[in-house]
């Protein structure tokens, strides 16, 4: 397999950190999006945005809260 590229329109008003956030969360979603068709085994999302791992741990209010649910 290899490898492709998703494109998303964040909106207006969207800084990077927010895209940080959005796109660890579009990698989750193709990825359950791909285990109901096959098993899968590990996931690995690679990024090196601190701040945006860090926030996807919690749900509680704050910046980038919307990507964290």
């Amino acid at each position: 397999m290899g490898w492709a590229g998703r494109k998303v329109h964040m909106g207006y008003c969207q800084e990077a950190y927010d895209a940080e956030c959005a796109a660890i969360v579009h990698a989750l979603a193709v990825a359950a999006e791909r285990a109901k068709c096959r098993k899968l085994g590990r996931v690995r999302i690679f990024t090196d945005a601190q701040a945006a791992i860090a926030r996807m741990t919690h749900d509680e209010p704050g910046h980038g809260q919307t990507y964290a649910i």
